[in-house]
Order: structure tokens, then C-alpha cells, then sequence
């Protein structure tokens, strides 16, 4: 407020000029996601995520957004890229949508990070990552011998035999193997060589094989067999 021209002989002081503050008490606004994680079943389609203000503002509120975790972007497990969420003046808050890829194949439970950053118009509140966790729904393939039968000929070795799951799986399959001695006519150490053991399908194959060493001798006998049971 400025004074001026005095009147009835009056002169101006040395403070002419007098300025009042007026101090905001409204709280800074500050984003951030409303809840710090989401579990959700891989067959659900999709996931909102929201984010919030703590109070609304005049002005278009925004903070960038990265994504990261243990779950494969670009609709192999889901589909979100990085990007920019933005809370419109007036508004308190908005969302971000993950897709979920419902496949066919077995794997652990993974997970999606999404991290806000470099806020506009606001500062980061406490929540600024949310970890949605995909939820498997696969059923566990089948793992069995492709065929019931096989042979070969005492001098061909080894005799490899085939075990075959039904489906992909996206962990390592492991299955127990055994000679079943009681139904098996050949002896084991002196027409074939096989111990018990445990084996491994690496994840995204269908097929793993049994090894038996077969041991050639000059001795005429009878066809022998080898029965080999799988377990756990």
C-alpha cells in the first residue's frame, strides 16, 4: 500500500510504502501410489494401480513411472511400458493399468515394480513403489516314459529312453528313476549298467533321456529285460 500526496501541511515519513504477506497454510502436495503391493491371479486380464494426491491442486500434478521386476513385459507375462501417470488439477487421483498374459505354462508366482519418479508440480510422497505380485494358476504338466517298450541290440550302447512331460513347463522338472529288480531278468553289472537316479528337464524342454550302458559278452542266452520305474 502506498501513501501519497499529504495534505493540510502534512509531509511523507520516511515509510511510505507498507506491504502485508499473506502466508500459505495449505500442505504441499504430495504423490504417491495407495497401497505399496497387489497380488492378482494371472487369470484376471488386468490390474489398476492407483495413484493418489494427498490434497487436490490447481494445477495438473504428473511423476514418470518405471517398470521392473521379475515378470517379462511386452505381453509375455504382462504388458505395461515406463511412462508418465498425471493427476489432473482438481482431481485426487488416477490409475495405471498392468495386462495380464494368461498362458499354459507352470512357473513360480513373478512379480511387476512399478517406481514413481521425478514429480511436476508436487514431491514424492511415502508409497512410491507397488509391487504387483502374478499369481500362477498352471496346472503341473505330466512327466511319464514316452513309450512303454523299447529294444535293441546287445551291441548297441547306450540304450537311451526317452521320458516326455505332457506340456512346457517354465520351472526344471525333476523325477526319480529306479531299476525295478524284481521284474528286471537281466543283471545289472554284468548285462547293462544303470543306478538309480534323478532326472532333470530343463525349463522350456519337453524331453529328458535315461542312459542304461548295455554290456556286450559272447555268452548265448535268452532275451533279457530291464524295467526302470519313475516316482516322485
Amino acid at each position: 500500500i502506498d501513501i501519497s500526496n499529504p495534505t493540510g501541511r502534512l509531509m511523507l515519513g520516511s515509510i511510505p510504502t507498507f506491504t502485508y504477506t499473506i502466508e500459505d497454510n495449505d500442505q504441499t502436495n504430495e504423490i504417491d501410489f495407495s497401497v505399496q503391493s497387489t497380488d492378482i491371479d494371472e487369470a484376471s486380464g488386468s490390474v489398476f494401480v492407483t495413484v493418489k494426491l494427498n490434497s487436490t491442486s490447481a494445477s495438473d500434478i504428473s511423476a514418470d513411472y518405471m517398470v521392473t521386476g521379475t515378470a517379462t513385459a511386452g505381453g509375455v507375462d504382462f504388458t505395461l511400458a515406463s511412462g508418465t501417470v498425471t493427476i489432473t488439477a482438481g482431481n485426487l487421483f488416477n490409475t495405471i493399468q498392468l495386462l495380464i498374459t494368461d498362458d499354459a505354462i507352470l512357473e513360480n508366482s513373478e512379480t511387476a515394480i512399478i517406481t514413481l519418479s521425478n514429480p511436476v508440480n508436487a514431491s514424492l510422497g511415502t508409497n512410491t513403489v507397488h509391487t504387483v505380485t502374478i499369481l500362477d494358476d498352471d496346472l503341473a504338466p505330466e512327466v511319464a516314459f514316452s513309450t512303454a517298450l523299447s529294444n535293441g541290440s546287445e551291441g548297441n550302447s547306450p540304450a537311451n529312453i526317452q521320458v516326455a512331460l505332457s506340456s512346457v513347463s517354465g520351472l526344471e522338472a525333476t523325477v526319480d528313476y529306479e531299476v525295478v529288480v524284481a521284474n528286471t531278468t537281466a543283471t545289472n553289472g554284468s548285462d547293462f549298467n544303470l543306478t538309480g537316479g534323478i532326472l532333470s528337464i530343463a525349463q522350456g524342454d519337453l524331453t529328458g533321456t535315461i542312459s542304461i550302458s548295455i554290456l556286450e559278452d559272447i555268452i548265448l542266452e535268452i532275451d533279457e529285460q530291464i524295467q526302470i520305474r519313475l516316482f516322485d
